[in-house]
């Protein structure tokens, strides 16, 4: 069983498979990043948790698009 959100379980880890050649793709890491931040930005649930957010929404807000 999986642990999910608001359980007690300790969260499932999954390996991070840094060596390979593919973890280092410039483009899949742009789409991974624009696609973690649109969740962020539509989230917001931790937004007075972390100093991180914040600023990447002074970054976004600062830019013409």
């Amino acid at each position: 069983m999986t642990s999910r959100e608001g359980s007690l379980d300790a969260p499932t880890r999954h390996p991070i498979a840094w060596r390979d050649d593919v973890f280092y793709d410039a483009a899949k890491l742009d789409a991974e990043m624009r696609r973690v931040f649109d969740i962020c930005l539509g989230c917001r649930r931790c937004f007075h948790l972390c100093d991180y957010l914040p600023r990447l929404f002074d970054l976004i807000d600062s830019k013409p698009s």
